[in-house]
């Protein structure tokens, strides 16, 4: 009977005395452990979506949605997406809508991708030596309009960037050699 008395100090609810006082006391308690266990495992679970999830971002600045749907798909059969997205804060509409294009991308990215591969073509002809104006110049008489912004960020999304001289540190000519004597006409005469 003390565990009775002690287990309704702690819920703060009056137990009737007699047998019933124990299985009131034992279900009560059942019914708090089975809920504890079952927050626990969604904690694992959050835990175990959080270090994959650490995993693949820390490589990266930014949640970028190539990788949030990768990681989804990665993680789709053990927890589910909808569960994996309100994880990581994302609406589910916006990763359905980043899963939509990259299966059907938009005019504008398939020719971001025709234009890339092209420029990353020209840079290699050249040796990795022309920049975005050339390759803009070379485009323009391939016949493919396009600006010299559109071109220096697609260049710097395919990771080419042009070969250019580094000013380096001019040192003074009239630089005095330590091995030679003075010329004569610079001694001081005593």
């Amino acid at each position: 009977m003390p565990v009775v008395a002690f287990t309704s100090v702690l819920r703060g609810t009056p137990v009737p005395p007699g047998p019933e006082a124990l299985w009131h006391a034992a279900t009560g308690e059942s019914e708090e452990l089975r809920q504890l266990r079952k927050e626990n495992a969604e904690l694992k679970r959050v835990n175990e979506i959080l270090k994959t999830a650490f995993a693949s971002f820390a490589r990266r600045n930014a949640t970028r949605p190539a990788t949030v749907v990768k990681l989804a798909e990665q993680l789709r059969g053990r927890f589910g997406v909808e569960f994996v997205l309100r994880i990581l804060g994302i609406a589910s509409s916006t990763y359905h809508g980043w899963v939509a294009r990259q299966i059907d991308p938009s005019r504008r990215e398939r020719d971001d991708r025709a234009i890339l591969s092209e420029i990353a073509g020209i840079h290699a002809v050249s040796g990795g030596t022309y920049g975005n104006p050339r390759a803009h110049q070379v485009l323009r008489r391939r016949g493919i309009r396009i600006s010299c912004k559109r071109v220096e960020r697609l260049m710097r999304q395919g990771g080419s960037q042009g070969a250019f001289l580094r000013k380096q540190w001019q040192t003074p000519s009239t630089r005095r050699d330590p091995r030679t004597a003075p010329a004569p006409h610079t001694r001081r005469v005593e």
